[in-house]
């Protein structure tokens, strides 16, 4: 899980006090959509016509998969796609990516390329899971009949999950070393911006 992720990379002490009780209120979510898939994985049997079996057991695991409060899937992805691009409040309002790449930095003796990959498995990890979690929603619509509700959650699939891609991309591909400028206009530098050479390295 991303709470097992972030203990065992033993940065969670350097987190503040309310960033630690964020990544562990996230956990929970976490947690929430791995229940409702493992009942899915384990517990049901899809159909060749994607519908459900056995019935009963499908209609309850439906319910709680619709519900539209803190147990249901709705809520926990959404907090799933805030913990990753940090809105609303959590971790102050930064992207736990962001958080986790600052504290990866502060890691001693831990080369860049194990840093990436610690960072990249938790992306992949959490985009793999919340697309599970619309797949197993989407079903769920399908399983009541609603197939104009199920294609409407593929279609926010593709566009939090694209969002999400989009804003992780940059942890991993970097712009090559080098001097970088652009021409000064002849009313002079934009305001806040500064006249020179910007290195990166």
């Amino acid at each position: 899980t991303i709470h097992e992720e972030i203990l065992q990379l033993g940065i969670m002490s350097q987190f503040r006090d309310e960033m630690a009780k964020a990544a562990e209120l996230y956990a929970d979510s976490e947690q929430e959509v791995r229940n409702m898939l493992d009942t899915l994985h384990t517990l049901l049997v899809i159909t060749v016509n994607g519908t459900l079996l056995p019935v009963e057991r499908a209609e309850g695991w439906v319910n709680t998969v619709l519900e539209q409060g803190s147990d249901g899937m709705n809520q926990n992805l959404n907090n799933l796609h805030d913990m990753v691009m940090g809105t609303a409040s959590v971790f102050g309002g930064t992207s736990i990516i962001h958080t986790l790449d600052d504290q990866l930095r502060t890691v001693k003796n831990l080369p860049h390329s194990e840093h990436q990959k610690k960072l990249k498995r938790i992306c992949e990890y959490l985009l793999n899971l919340q697309g599970e979690g619309y797949i197993a929603w989407a079903l769920a619509y399908k399983q009541r009949g609603l197939m104009d509700q199920a294609d409407e959650i593929m279609r926010r699939a593709y566009s939090k999950l694209s969002e999400q891609s989009c804003f992780m991309a940059p942890f991993f591909y970097e712009w090559p070393a080098g001097t970088y400028g652009l021409p000064k206009t002849t009313g002079g530098c934009p305001r806040g911006w500064e006249e020179g050479q910007y290195e990166y390295r």
